[in-house]
């Protein structure tokens, strides 16, 4: 199945308050060590749009900008929220991310979870200017889409300048915009173009919680679906990053990746009523022996 352009257009909205479609960026710099996200939510039946940008520096620092607006979707190729402003250029090929205006910097990405950090946070002035350009096809999922992209341009922060030649994945979602009770997400992407996107979730049901599966793999530009993904946690080193085992199975069998997570931001919110924790982690991977890079995010 291809992805058809047209998605890269808002879709009508369902009947719940909290649909939402969201587009995404990810991207890791290997020069720079550089990683970032880039994500916009629009509720068109909260009248609302949410751009938010999040940077973490190779000396474990973490960036981030958030502004939420009243916006109403509409056809145009370009968004435009406060200080942002994002262009798709040629549907499912090239994209533009542009950002000049304040963010918040911590001194550790760790520090992400305390209220009191944010309070104490410095007010630092953030420029992105990046191009986006697809690296091959987008992978068609359940309302969604994802593919491997290439990113070159500037990221500024208070005149700290990284030039950025980095990979990543880009990506659009458009569902409920209900809160999993649970959700782990992956996405990888090796020096050999091995390419891992992947997520298992929790949904609260009339019988219970129902665990649902969703991803693929990309080896040798051949896709195949996920349908388990798990994690095999090692023994916790004090002072060492975090690592564990990805394990997903598909019709291309198992794969068992390693993984190290140094930055982590643990990020803390309100959802429905209830209090959710995201830990957003900085992935390096090890691919039947190929190094890559990418994101592993876990909510509770």
């Amino acid at each position: 199945m291809t992805v058809p352009a047209e998605d890269e257009r808002p879709h009508p909205p369902g009947a719940a308050l909290s649909w939402t479609e969201t587009t995404w960026l990810e991207l890791f710099d290997g020069a720079s060590q550089l990683a970032g996200v880039v994500r916009l939510d629009v509720r068109p039946n909260q009248g609302t749009g949410e751009v938010s940008f999040s940077f973490f520096l190779p000396d474990d620092g973490f960036i981030t900008a958030r502004h939420v607006t009243a916006y109403a979707a509409d056809a145009s190729s370009v968004v435009e929220i406060e200080d942002a402003r994002l262009e798709t250029i040629e549907p499912l090929r090239r994209w533009s991310v542009r950002y000049d205006g304040p963010s918040h910097a911590l001194a550790s990405a760790a520090e992400a979870r305390n209220r009191e950090a944010w309070h104490r946070s410095r007010l630092e002035r953030l420029i992105v200017e990046l191009d986006v350009t697809a690296a091959c096809d987008a992978v068609p999922g359940d309302r969604s889409f994802a593919q491997p992209v290439r990113v070159a341009g500037e990221v500024w922060v208070s005149g700290d300048q990284y030039v950025l030649a980095a990979r990543g994945l880009r990506g659009k979602a458009w569902r409920d915009g209900v809160l999993a009770q649970r959700a782990t997400s992956v996405a990888l992407w090796c020096d050999d173009d091995r390419v891992l996107f992947a997520r298992v979730e929790t949904r609260s049901g009339t019988s219970g919680g129902t665990e649902t599966v969703e991803g693929w793999t990309s080896i040798g530009g051949e896709v195949r679906p996920v349908r388990e993904l798990r994690l095999e946690r090692a023994a916790s080193v004090a002072g060492a990053s975090a690592a564990m085992t990805v394990v997903v199975r598909g019709d291309g069998g198992e794969h068992r990746i390693g993984v190290e997570l140094p930055h982590v931001a643990p990020l803390v919110g309100l959802s429905g009523g209830r209090s959710h924790e995201l830990r957003l982690g900085v992935a390096h991977a090890r691919w039947d022996g190929h190094p890559g890079h990418g994101f592993l995010e876990e909510l509770e």
